[in-house]
């Protein structure tokens, strides 16, 4: 069974990040091609959660045509977006109208110029923040999602700070990878400490978290130990980072099909193989998340 998917529509994106980890390809065109069987053979193995990711999802109008499809079916979709795009209330709607029930929009720093740096865009935080403040004024799900590097490690609580201040729902933190592998940070005590912070503090806060780092579950069974949180709390930050590479598929632009999308190397593409058989490749491939 498939729960969730990780899909590019397009490779297109209005910014270059330092931190990305997609390799651009030429061949942009392959999944948008053949998403309606691709999405009815997910959603017939399973599929509840779809993700729109790789490039940037909402400057190619393809995507409200995939997300269109997909909103005839039982399957919660999450746009992923640096928020460039959102510039008013219309296009608020266009992505509603489209069935997107969840919005995550990328934050690097409480600091637009270190921001705008990484995203190598200038006015790049500016536009996010500007798409936060439309989605908490819609009825929309929204969050930060902020990706961890040397250059943020030591701002987890400043980040989280502005979530609250923007009334959004969540913020999610993942840590950086490079070459398929979580990058180490040079500060990691100050990081885990910080995520430590927020957890015990903000339990009954309005602002979730979402955390996605394999190195943290130790940290988390420490805190339920010392009855810093619940059971069910724990829990629930084991599963977030705990490896789903057995319930999860991602499907790169180009059509090339990985179970994780930390993998580096694809377990098939959809114009060279059947999904079925693609999906029997995924239960003997490895995955690198720690």
């Amino acid at each position: 069974m498939i729960n969730t998917a990780h899909i590019g529509v397009s490779y297109k994106c209005n910014m270059n990040c330092q931190h990305c980890f997609v390799t651009r390809n030429q061949d942009d065109d392959v999944f948008y091609d053949h998403y309606a069987e691709i999405i009815d053979w997910l959603y017939q193995h399973g599929l509840s959660v779809l993700f729109y990711t790789y490039g940037e999802p909402l400057v190619t109008n393809k995507f409200y045509e995939v997300a269109q499809y997909v909103s005839g079916k039982r399957i919660c979709q999450v746009l992923m977006t640096n928020g460039y795009e959102i510039t008013d209330n219309a296009i608020i709607k266009k992505i509603k109208d489209v069935g997107i029930k969840q919005v995550y929009v990328s934050i690097d720093s409480i600091d637009a110029h270190k921001h705008d740096d990484n995203r190598r865009k200038k006015g790049a935080w500016t536009h996010a923040i500007k798409a936060l403040e439309l989605l908490a004024q819609s009825d929309i799900i929204s969050g930060i999602a902020c990706t961890i590097t040397d250059r943020n490690c030591n701002e987890m609580c400043e980040l989280y700070k502005l979530a609250q201040d923007l009334k959004i729902n969540y913020i999610s933190m993942l840590r950086c990878r490079i070459g398929g592998k979580l990058i180490k940070l040079h500060d990691y005590d100050c990081y885990s400490n910080s995520i430590k912070k927020l957890v015990s503090e903000n339990q009954n806060s309005k602002v979730g978290i979402r955390v996605h780092d394999l190195s943290l579950i130790p940290m988390f069974k420490k805190m339920l130990n010392e009855n810093q949180i619940s059971n069910n709390e724990y829990k629930k930050f084991e599963a977030m980072c705990s490896c789903h590479q057995q319930y999860n598929i991602n499907i790169a632009p180009n059509g090339d099909v990985y179970q994780c999308d930390f993998a580096l190397t694809p377990v098939g593409n959809i114009t060279l193989n059947t999904l079925n058989n693609i999906i029997d490749r995924c239960y003997i491939s490895h995955c690198s998340c720690n």
